[in-house]
């Protein structure tokens, strides 16, 4: 059992709903269950857990396309998600940056009884193995900006420890199998132009 972000409150996502796609984005890359939401709530709960009025409400309309994209994408990679093994982290540079993360000077937090500063990335991913093949995530979280993701992997240390210098392998999109390119084992290069909260999956297989 596993619960990336633990419980989600309503002030997850307002005023700030960057904040609610972090948080589930961050389960999502972990092969976690999408949500865990109370959308009832109850009315002596504080901070307040109850989100089926805003989700519900035309301002939240990308939030919702957005668990349901996840939701979709979760879906295609569960394979490595569900009977794979996770990987180290996938450093991602974002936009030409290595940094990638976003700072909110003060969001809500009730359960601490005050405004609390936080950082979270503005593109999330994760890198699972399974069987001959890894599979390497992207989510972007932000609904205001596209951004452009770039990764480079040593495959020797994601999945493939006694693959050879000289080794090749392929890249290609989940879904769809479509191909990417073919890379030294140390120099696979990933880049993915995604829109606002959007998703890029890629599959890397060693070339026979």
């Amino acid at each position: 059992y596993f619960a990336a972000g633990a419980e989600f409150f309503l002030e997850d996502l307002t005023p700030n709903p960057d904040v609610f796609a972090a948080k589930v984005a961050k389960q999502f890359v972990f092969g976690a269950q999408l949500g865990w939401f109370s959308l009832g709530g109850r009315d002596n709960q504080k901070p307040y857990m109850g989100i089926y009025d805003a989700l519900m409400d035309p301002a939240h309309d990308a939030e919702v396309a957005y668990l349901r994209r996840l939701s979709y994408a979760k879906t295609a990679a569960n394979t490595w998600l569900q009977l794979g093994r996770s990987l180290r982290e996938v450093v991602v540079a974002v936009n030409g940056t290595s940094s990638g993360r976003v700072a909110v000077d003060e969001h809500p937090r009730g359960s601490r009884g005050a405004a609390v500063g936080l950082v979270y990335s503005a593109v999330e991913s994760a890198a699972w193995f399974y069987e001959d093949s890894v599979l390497v995530v992207l989510t972007n979280v932000q609904a205001g900006a596209g951004v452009t993701a770039s990764v480079k992997l040593d495959m020797a240390k994601y999945g493939f420890p006694t693959a050879a210098a000289s080794d090749k392998f392929t890249v290609s999109t989940l879904p769809g199998q479509q191909p990417v390119g073919v890379f030294q084992r140390a120099d696979v290069a990933i880049e993915a132009t995604m829109g606002a909260r959007d998703v890029a999956m890629f599959v890397v297989r060693m070339q026979a």
